[in-house]
């Protein structure tokens, strides 16, 4: 027997406000989207439709920050989109107090262990703060 533990919807965030530590003095950075390759144009357009019905993109006429996205391409054919926040907001934020470890660090950690699991996470920061 099967028990389906997870869905494949978008749930709606319920925790407390979550806020990025931005530097005021930095300027906000546009960036002009990057070329997607003729071949991947269809996929991506259907990738931002399903973002679109979703609530988790919404169209804007104006902004001064933008960002690129990197399209990948799953092992199942579909497109899954990421931005490319490193070129962008990630030079605007303030040390975080909490980092994440390096990959050399959790292998230690993990150095004794004898179970391990893989969850995909996908669309996890996906959720809408309701």
């Amino acid at each position: 027997m099967c028990v389906c533990v997870f869905s494949e919807d978008l749930r709606s965030y319920k925790g407390p406000a979550i806020s990025l530590p931005i530097d005021p003095k930095f300027p906000p950075i546009s960036f002009k989207t990057r070329n997607i390759p003729l071949a991947m144009r269809k996929k991506v357009d259907v990738a931002i439709d399903k973002l679109l019905d979703q609530g988790v993109l919404e169209p804007i006429s104006n902004t001064k920050l933008s960002t690129p996205i990197v399209s990948i391409i799953k092992e199942s054919g579909e497109i899954r989109l990421c931005a490319d926040y490193k070129v962008t907001i990630n030079k605007a934020m303030k040390n975080h107090p909490y980092p994440i470890p390096s990959v050399n660090h959790i292998l230690a950690n993990l150095a004794d262990g004898k179970f391990f699991a893989k969850i995909d996470l996908a669309q996890a920061y996906l959720q809408s703060r309701n």
